[in-house]
């Protein structure tokens, strides 16, 4: 998925944390890396062609967590 830069990133700064916190560190910043990395992901993927492809309702409540516009690009709800 060509990410592997940033695996690497996120490897070196989870090392570090975990000499620094004696290993509790990289716990908590996996759960929160989770949740940023997915909204990267899915971003990504929708400027790349993807599109949502759920309800209406469903399609504006990701789009609206996702920090985008629904429009007839990238969701197949919407005819206009």
């Amino acid at each position: 998925r060509k990410d592997f830069i940033t695996f690497i990133g996120v490897f070196v700064v989870m090392l570090i944390l975990a000499f620094l916190t004696a290993g509790i560190g990289p716990w908590i910043a996996s759960f929160i890396w989770a949740f940023m990395y997915n909204k990267y992901f899915t971003v990504n993927k929708i400027k790349q062609g993807f599109i949502f492809a759920g309800s209406h309702t469903e399609n504006e409540l990701a789009a609206s967590k996702l920090g985008l516009s629904l429009n007839q690009n990238n969701c197949k709800t919407i005819t206009e």
